[in-house]
């Protein structure tokens, strides 16, 4: 009696809520709801308040997440924050990479923090990355507030009107949850090719960016001198994509075993994880390569 008590009060209750709303105003909530991806209540709020205008209410949804956001980052700032995104971008012989954390994996896997988690990495991309005269093999790595005080940038022609912090601040507004952008890097050459990888990819359909739980990135250089950034053969390209699955895989410290790195902790030492009879280096010799530099993250590893 008491289960079919409450699901008559439930049943009364979407009655009461949707009697208002005609078919037109039903549609246009639903399409502000997948839109935006806040709850139904202040969708149907935001279309009140603005007349039926979907990007009125659109724009007073993101003003209110982010009011709410803000209020909300110092006190959720000390929670624990060890899932989230890698971003990994690269076009020419540039590179940007970034961790966004969460608190769940339940918000990793929303389509608003992927989105978010790009507009980051494309942001670091086209903000950070030195002018073409400066580059030179040159890797730079940053930490959150440098990231979080960078200006939103997606496209080299967009205005940049808010921080990363302000975009953040949306999100846990949305999200109810500790966000924060931990790292990221950027590498940038006047020639080569760079290679990357994103594992369990999920970057979104029309976005370079790709998305994954690790992500990394590598430099490489014909060993006779030139440039191949348009000649890079397709085997190139693949064993390139495979060395940065094996960077992922294996974690080597470094390219060569200096500073006191141990051989084993050497990449160019390391068997290669699809064919372990030979090392990395005797197969980057093989493929008329070598290797600069890498960068390798994973997710909630920076926290550790």
């Amino acid at each position: 009696h008491v289960v079919a008590e409450c699901m008559m009060l439930q049943s009364l209750n979407l009655r009461r809520f949707s009697s208002g709303i005609s078919s037109t105003g039903k549609s246009l909530l639903a399409t502000l709801r997948k839109r935006t991806g806040f709850p139904i209540v202040k969708c149907k709020e935001a279309l009140t308040r603005n007349q039926n205008d979907p990007g009125a209410a659109e724009k007073w949804l993101l003003s209110q997440a982010q009011e709410e956001g803000w209020s909300k980052v110092e006190s959720l700032q000390g929670r624990s924050a060890k899932q989230g995104l890698i971003g990994v971008v690269v076009q020419d012989c540039k590179a940007a990479m970034v961790e966004v954390n969460c608190e769940t994996d339940f918000v990793a896997r929303n389509q608003h923090f992927r989105s978010m988690v790009s507009s980051v990495a494309m942001s670091v991309y086209n903000q950070k990355i030195p002018p073409i005269a400066d580059l030179s093999n040159r890797c730079d790595h940053f930490m959150k507030d440098d990231i979080h005080a960078t200006r939103v940038r997606e496209s080299e022609n967009q205005s940049d009107t808010e921080t990363i912090a302000d975009m953040i601040a949306k999100s846990v507004g949305e999200f109810s949850e500790n966000i924060v952008v931990s790292r990221g890097c950027t590498f940038s050459a006047r020639d080569g090719l760079i290679c990357s990888f994103a594992y369990n990819n999920v970057g979104l359909v029309d976005s370079i960016v790709a998305l994954g739980s690790y992500g990394a990135f590598a430099h490489l250089l014909p060993i006779e001198e030139g440039t191949f950034n348009s000649q890079a053969g397709d085997g190139q390209v693949r064993f390139g994509t495979r060395l940065c699955q094996h960077i992922i895989g294996m974690s080597p410290l470094a390219v060569d075993p200096e500073n006191g790195v141990p051989d084993s902790d050497a990449l160019v030492n390391q068997g290669f994880i699809f064919d372990e009879s030979a090392t990395v280096g005797e197969l980057l010799r093989r493929n008329g390569l070598k290797i600069t530099n890498f960068v390798r993250y994973g997710i909630g590893e920076s926290s550790s």
